[in-house]
């Protein structure tokens, strides 16, 4: 199975971590997951401010639903057509929040869980931002 640009960017050690972003709790390997995190802000946040991530994150953690989740997505575009070097970035998270598949198909409380850990990873991508860019 070929993976997408954003399955490459969690792929370490021979061992694909991307699906485990929507399944955070249930990671056989934190540590790896984290390693991965960490290598991903570094490499694909340096052009986003702290402020930038900061409000992405204070609006998702505003999300309780699939649907709201969903409809974040324009605003992605937005934030990305305002400033092109964000684009790779914003373009994984809309790609991530798109992997969060309707609940009517997969079951609330699956889809609850995924949209915690999908909370977790911004967690952890604004920390780590703000460790290695302090802008």
């Amino acid at each position: 199975m070929e993976f997408s640009a954003s399955e490459k960017t969690f792929k370490s050690k021979g061992k694909n971590y991307y699906n485990d972003l929507l399944n955070f709790k249930n990671c056989e390997d934190l540590n790896g997951l984290i390693t991965c995190i960490k290598d991903f802000v570094q490499e694909k946040t340096k052009a986003i401010t702290t402020n930038q991530l900061r409000n992405i994150y204070d609006d998702i953690l505003k999300i309780e639903t699939w649907k709201d989740l969903q409809m974040y997505r324009p605003r992605l575009a937005y934030i990305a057509a305002r400033k092109r070097d964000v684009q790779p970035f914003v373009e994984f998270i809309d790609g991530l929040i798109n992997d969060i598949r309707n609940p009517e198909k997969e079951g609330v409380q699956k889809i609850e869980a995924q949209i915690d850990s999908f909370k977790n990873f911004l967690e952890s991508i604004v920390a780590f931002h703000k460790f290695y860019n302090n802008n």
